[in-house]
Parts: structure tokens; sequence; C-alpha cells
């Protein structure tokens, strides 16, 4: 063969093994598509598998349950061939609702909560106490972990924290004179409290811990406070609406018989009534601030004879005048007034 047929030869041969090799690249792009789409599709297979399975079980228990239903409602079994499933269940629900029995309200609840006081439906107060003792034992753990601290330090903490907590309402709902199952569970929220700021072993009394400490036993604590709300109670003027409840607790505070609890009457039964009535009365009402002054000069001067010309002077051209006069002695500091008439009679004194 001669040279130009050779080289015709393998221009021919070598297009068609460039056009091969391009064949065989989209070959094995087709083939990586298809093993990737493959790949997929075994996924979603399995998947299918699963829920099928899943339906399966479903089926199989709703099928023993629609069974139950049937039978534990008196269906027969020939008429389920005759109706359908949706009348079958219809018929169900019916039947199982005549068979419940209709709520017209909600169940009460044996409590109610009020300004953050329990009330029961005996007015018992053990609800009441138990979330007390869990609130301050809750505070008295979380002052526990508060260190280098000196013993004073967590009695002031222990004063201003825990100690309100446990008083909160007591006027309400603690007679002094009884309720000691009350207060021998709330004198366990004390006493864990003691033990940590003396670090004092739990084998001490309670009664110990307290006098060692300068705190009041909580029985004290509460009989002292109620004391402290019944004087101040007595304070207000007669034309205040408390003291209809005042008077009543006056005349409860000495019966005898099953009466329903009166904590305030409880309470005024460690006071003396008589005493109680020769308080000051306090009027609540916030004065105007346009009202005149109560002195319209006060005079302190040091030079007696001219103290003295100027109180004649004064009780000449004033309707009332007021002297007073106080003195300290040994630690204690005593004061007096006195107003006096026209005639250098005493109207008016106190000291």
């Amino acid at each position: 063969m001669d040279a130009p047929e050779i080289l015709r030869i393998l221009t021919a041969v070598n297009s068609r093994a460039i056009r091969a090799e391009k064949i065989q690249g989209k070959l094995d792009q087709d083939l990586t598509t298809t093993r990737k789409a493959l790949t997929q599709v075994t996924d979603e297979l399995e998947q299918v598998s699963k829920l099928a399975d899943l339906i399966y079980e479903v089926g199989q228990r709703m099928g023993a349950v629609t069974d139950y239903l049937l039978k534990e409602h008196g269906i027969q079994e020939g008429s389920r061939g005759s109706e359908s499933f949706e009348v079958i269940l219809n018929s169900v629900v019916e039947k199982t609702e005549a068979q419940e029995p209709k709520k017209d309200a909600e169940t009460p609840s044996p409590t109610a909560k009020l300004l953050g006081v329990v009330f029961d439906q005996r007015l018992r107060w053990k609800e009441h106490v138990q979330q007390v003792i869990k609130r301050a034992t809750k505070t008295a753990m979380a002052l526990s972990g508060l260190r280098h601290l000196r013993p004073e330090q967590m009695q002031q903490l222990y004063q201003a924290c825990v100690a309100p907590i446990v008083d909160y309402a007591s006027t309400v709902c603690h007679g002094p004179l009884r309720d000691k199952v009350h207060i021998r569970h709330l004198n366990t929220v004390q006493r864990n409290v003691l033990i940590r700021i003396l670090s004092a072993f739990r084998t001490v009394a309670t009664a110990t811990l307290e006098v060692e400490a300068y705190i009041l036993p909580t029985h004290l604590r509460l009989r002292h406070r109620a004391q402290r709300t019944i004087a101040r109670l007595h304070t207000l003027p007669r034309d205040h609406p408390i003291w209809s409840a005042l008077f009543r607790a006056q005349n409860r505070r000495n019966n005898v018989g099953s009466y329903a609890r009166f904590p305030l009457a409880e309470a005024l039964k460690t006071m003396d009534v008589d005493r109680l009535n020769e308080l000051e009365t306090i009027n609540p009402h916030p004065l105007p601030p346009w009202r005149p002054d109560a002195f319209t000069e006060i005079e302190l001067e040091p030079d007696r004879e001219t103290a003295r010309e100027r109180a004649v002077s004064a009780k000449n051209t004033s309707d009332i005048v007021v002297y007073s006069d106080a003195s300290g002695r040994e630690g204690h500091l005593g004061a007096a007034i006195v107003a006096l008439n026209d005639n250098d009679e005493s109207m008016w004194r106190n000291s």
C-alpha cells in the first residue's frame, strides 16, 4: 500500500477511537446516575416496607379493638357483613356516649387560695401550714448555702427572710391557745435553722437553741404578733368598719361551747380587754396639706427670765399655750407636756 492509503486508514482508526472513548465516558456517566437512582429507590423501598409493617400492625390492633367493641356493645357477628364499617363505628360511638355519665360541671377543688392563704372546706388550715413549711424550708435551705457569715448575720437573715413566711396570715389561721399540732410542725423549721446558725448538735433541745440564739419560740412569736395586731386595730376610730368584728370578737372570747373557730376571739383571750379600750385613738386618714399647723410658733429659749416673759406674753395673745419639758437620767429619757387655761389650771397634760 502506498503512503496516502496508509494515512487514510490511520485517520479513520483515530476518529473511531475518539468516538469510542466518548461513548465509553457517556456510558460511565449513565451507569453512575443509574446506581444513585437505584440506591435511592432501595432506601424508599425499605421505608415503604417499614411503613407497611406498621400499617399492618395498626390494622391488626384496630381489628382487635373493633371486635372487642362490637362484642362489648352486643352487635351480632352476622350483622357486620351487611353493614359498612362507618355504620358499625357510629353505632359503637352512640352506645358509648349513652353509657358515659354526663358531667354537668368540673369536680370542685377541696381547697381555695386567696391572697396567699389556702382555705379548705372545714377551715382546718392543714394545707396552708404544709405550704408554709415547704416555702420556709426551701428559703432556709437557700440561706444555709451561704458561707463565712457570723451567727448574728445568719440570725438577721432568718428573721428577715424565713420568719415572715411563717408569720404571714398567722392572725387568720392561728389560735394562740390552740393549734398545738401546727406549732409542732412549724417548730421544725426554726429548729433546723437554729442548728445551722449555732452549729449545734441535733440532740440539743429546741428551747436551749432559742435561748442561746436569743430568738422567741414560734408560739410566743405568733402570739405576740396577734396581740400587736389586735392592739393596732383597737386604736382605730369607733366609726371604722373593723369595730363590728372587734365587738363580735369581744363577745365571743368568753363563750364556752363548740362554736366555729374565730382566731381573733381566741387571741383576745390572752389580753385584757379593759386595757385595750383605754388605748389612744389614732385616725388613719391622711391630713390635708392645707390644714393649719397645730403650733403656730415653737420657742426654745435658753434664758429662764426671757422664757418666762415670752410665755406670759404668749399666754395673753394666744388661745392655747402648751408647755413641754424633757430630761435624761441614767440612760433614760423622760418628757412631759401641759396646757393651762386662763386660771392657770391644767387643762391637759401627759408624760
